[in-house]
């Protein structure tokens, strides 16, 4: 899964917001899923070493499964972080995000929460491990709802 995130401050604790997420699941039997958003957030604590905040846009899910179906929908993301400094400059940042289809909220929805752990090492350059699960609620016949995914490696700071 790769994701990328902007956000601009509007005033000292809200902000706009966007977002692209991308992934492939061989366990939901998924050749792509990508998921964007744009809206706003509020940072509820915002403090030098702690922040937590919420955000919520409208967005859209695609999903491209094995053998060439396709679903995609309008979704309005629910989100929510809590980003924590740590001694010796890392980071911990804990994140749960909820997509329901706009039309149907109760049977169609992603779930995503994740976590990370950041150390840096020189620069710009940091040893990264992460934590991701994803609930599909509606996914495809003989597959799992429920994909849990973990990763270690090197990330760019910029």
């Amino acid at each position: 899964m790769g994701r990328t995130r902007l956000d601009h401050d509007i005033s000292e604790r809200s902000f706009a917001f966007g977002q692209l997420t991308a992934g492939y699941d061989e366990i939901q039997k998924l050749s792509l899923r990508t998921d964007s958003a744009a809206g706003v957030g509020y940072r509820f604590v915002d403090r030098e070493k702690i922040m937590i905040s919420g955000c919520s846009g409208p967005g859209c899910v695609y999903q491209h499964y094995f053998g060439d179906d396709v679903e995609d929908y309008f979704t309005i993301l629910f989100g929510g972080d809590l980003e924590e400094e740590l001694p010796y400059g890392s980071k911990f940042i804990l994140g749960a995000e909820y997509l329901p289809e706009v039309f149907d909220w109760q049977s169609n929805y992603l779930i995503r929460t994740y976590a990370d752990w950041t150390m840096p090492i020189i620069g710009w350059l940091d040893f990264k491990i992460a934590v991701l699960n994803t609930y599909n609620n509606r996914p495809q016949d003989d597959t799992e709802r429920n994909t849990f995914t973990n990763t270690a490696g090197l990330s760019f700071r910029f």
